[in-house]
């Protein structure tokens, strides 16, 4: 059985979230849980197949594979109702939902056909939310891998040469193993293709060559086959006289114990946002607790502020670790109060309350209360400010959440309502770098002036300031939400195989597809990556057309990139469906692209085999390269697999794309007649013009080709259009 460990990361808030209520007086700092509404807690786990002996194999696990970690909470039936990506986002407040089934969907790493380095995990936890009620939640990402390593037995060196190697792979990729290789293989089985092949090659002490090839049937996910290969000299079927037995031991990969890796303490404000100051008026109290917990025990938390020197005599105090109370009682005398939660005899969270009273006996000025926290080795710090002000208004932060594409809601705190209103109070904003500004009037009550304004460019950083009896506030800056983009338009994501897809995670992701499934039969890419043209990131996409094949037996295959997918090779011709959904928050005028163009010239061979030659181009032609995209109604064709798209294309009838299409909302294109000018990439931007205006867009088409005939297997050998970050504008 293989030993292996489950690495679990554990946000101190959580164990500590029951122990709030436990404390006195904050009845308005609790969790509050609507009719029919209960809470869950989540913890995520990552589970290797390697042994995790030490905090720095739990470090490092959680460094590589963390930050690409994404939990999806779905109901069945109505599909996520949250998302959130990075392990650091795993929420360490309890989650409110309404009572119900639920399942915690995780992943983590990257999913690819066959590698040495890159893993993939995955997990699945079906819950229940109770109303009324908090429920810890815990779900463990088990590696998702065929893993195969390979045990090469001394005998092996009676009777074969040094520089043997064997190859396990499957259609989609393979990795070589090189003599006593001690890598472990990862790979990603296609659902069409579940057989991993084992291909040993090498060459016998007399010089002939060597080749053996077994098949593990139905290779499993979660799974590691180690490859046990040995000399058997009873054998009569060798070469040579050299026979191996090549025996495969499958076993599932377990968790057998965990290995905790706590968070560092957690910091934070009750009932408000530490990270913004809290203002108010000189004289007038607030009350601010801050909740310092921690996962396993707070061995120290340290406040510090040059406001407490006249309290305690000194500017800083450990209040876990004082050599006596004295401190304590100075602080809570001066209306900074100090609680503790013990939980089995151990420190673990602590709340530090600044009480109305000392607020209301700060003088004017920006107050700063630092805290520092640990958890053994591990560390936090915060920082509480207190702005007292006799200004009459304070302009508060805008709340990201309150910020959408085109509006914000701006707040102010009222902190002097004594005067006459001289009228004209409200709020003033402009973009940043613009010189005009824009009035809007504020709604005052209850002590907080907002006001609501529209009309704002998306993706755009604006400042505003509030204007209260003829007094305006520094401006405070806010950035207006950015209307979706399309994934992976940079292609950083993409598997190293032939045929290369372009994903991240695994196929369901898929948004770009490429005519490589069809030139993978000739062992080509068409499509592929280039990491030293690039516009940013760490590569472009490349597409490049050539001739594949032999002869008669050969074609033109265009290097193309689309959206949508490569649904089937009729003969030596592609049945693809083109145009995704997508979420069309607000409409795009044009694409924009950055792209760097070469064309190559027709041959002959080539111009005799299209199927149709529009321009009549001969041999010698220089060819064209071609960008077009499209928006799509949610008007769709039915292919034969269920699947709907936009348009289906099929190359053998030429059955192709109609940009005067009854469901094409808009349409634009651009055809590169001659080569770029520039050395590098340089911006295309290509306007989408109305044609059927009056519909409203739901899926997206985007075509890009090396060789603008492509589709009639038409074009110029070594035409390469390089393509980087894809971009809607608006």
């Amino acid at each position: 059985m293989t030993m292996n460990k489950s690495i679990i990361f554990i946000a101190p808030a959580l164990l500590a979230a029951s122990s709030v209520m436990m404390l006195s007086g904050c009845s308005s700092e609790e969790l509050s849980l609507g009719q029919g509404d209960g809470a869950i807690t989540v913890r995520a786990a990552l589970s290797s197949d390697v042994k995790v002996v030490s905090r720095a194999d739990a470090d490092d696990l959680r460094a590589l594979y963390g930050e690409s970690l994404q939990l999806w909470l779905t109901k069945p039936g109505s599909g996520p109702v949250r998302r959130y990506e990075g392990i650091d986002n795993v929420p360490v407040d309890p989650v409110v939902l309404p009572s119900g089934a639920y399942v915690a969907e995780a992943w983590a790493g990257d999913s690819v056909s066959a590698s040495f380095d890159s893993k993939y995990f995955k997990g699945f936890e079906p819950f229940d939310v109770t109303a009324g009620s908090t429920t810890p939640v815990s779900i463990t990402l088990r590696i998702a891998n065929v893993v195969v390593s390979v045990d090469v037995d001394e005998s092996v060196d009676n009777v074969i040469r040094e520089g043997f190697t064997l190859t396990a792979g499957h259609s989609r990729g393979e990795l070589t193993f090189e003599g006593r290789d001690e890598r472990k293989g990862y790979f990603m089985m296609p659902s069409s293709d579940t057989d991993l092949t084992l291909t040993f090659d090498g060459q016998t002490l007399d010089g002939k060559d060597y080749t053996q090839t077994e098949t593990i049937a139905n290779a499993a996910p979660t799974t590691e086959y180690v490859i046990h290969i040995k000399h058997n000299p009873k054998s009569e079927n060798g070469i040579g006289g050299a026979f191996l037995d090549i025996t495969v031991d499958a076993t599932e990969i377990e968790v057998n114990d965990e290995f905790v890796l706590t968070l560092a303490p957690d910091i934070r404000g009750m009932g408000f946002d530490i990270a913004q100051p809290q203002l108010t008026e000189e004289g007038k109290g607030i009350r601010r607790s801050v909740y310092i917990s921690a996962a396993d025990e707070l061995s120290s938390l340290i406040l510090d502020s040059e406001a407490l020197t006249s309290v305690i005599g000194r500017r800083s105090v450990d209040l876990v670790n004082a050599a006596d109370d004295s401190y304590e009682q100075l602080l809570n005398q001066s209306g900074i109060t100090v609680q503790r939660v013990v939980t089995d005899g151990v420190l673990t969270a602590m709340r530090v309350s600044f009480e109305e009273e000392y607020v209301a006996a700060l003088p004017e000025g920006v107050f700063t209360y630092r805290f520092a926290a640990a958890d053994g080795e591990l560390k936090s710090e915060a920082a509480l400010t207190i702005e007292v002000s006799n200004a009459p208004v304070a302009m508060n932060p805008v709340n990201e959440t309150e910020v959408d594409y085109t509006s914000a809601v701006l707040r102010a705190t009222i902190l002097k309502d004594d005067m006459s209103r001289a009228g004209g109070n409200g709020f003033r904003y402009r973009a940043v770098g613009e010189s005009a500004w824009t009035f809007v009037e504020g709604v005052v009550a209850d002590g907080e002036m907002t006001a609501t304004v529209t009309g704002l460019k998306n993706a755009t950083v604006y400042e505003a300031t509030a204007i209260y009896n003829t007094y305006e506030t520094d401006p405070v800056t806010f950035t207006t939400k950015a209307y979706p983009q399309l994934p992976n338009a940079s292609f950083e994501d993409f598997t190293d195989a032939t045929p290369m897809l372009f994903y991240s995670g695994d196929e369901s992701n898929m948004f770009w597809d490429s005519g490589n499934h069809g030139s993978k039969t000739m062992g080509k890419n068409v499509t592929e990556v280039d990491k030293t043209i690039k516009h940013s990131g760490k590569q472009s996409v490349k597409l490049m057309s050539q001739f594949v094949g032999m002869g008669s037996l050969g074609k033109f295959a265009a290097g193309n990139i689309f959206v949508g997918k490569y649904l089937k090779t009729d003969g030596t011709d592609g049945e693809l469906g083109w145009g995704r959904e997508f979420n069309f928050i607000a409409r795009p005028k044009a694409i924009r692209v950055y792209a760097k163009y070469t064309p190559g010239a027709c041959q002959s061979n080539v111009v005799s085999k299209a199927y149709k030659n529009p321009e009549g181009w001969t041999a010698g032609t220089m060819d064209q390269g071609i960008i077009y995209a499209a928006l799509m109604s949610d008007d769709t064709v039915d292919y034969s697999d269920g699947s709907q798209w936009s348009c289906v294309v099929k190359t053998k009838s030429s059955q192709l794309f109609d940009s005067q299409a009854a469901n094409v909302v808009a349409y634009g294109q651009r055809i590169f007649t001659e080569a770029t000018p520039e050395e590098g990439l340089m911006q295309i931007d290509i306007p989408l013009d109305d044609v059927h205006g009056n519909l409203e867009p739901k899926r997206i088409i985007i075509v890009a080709s090396a060789s603008r005939f492509g589709d009639y297997f038409l074009g110029g050998q070594g035409s390469t259009l390089w393509l980087d970050d894809f971009e809607l504008i608006y």
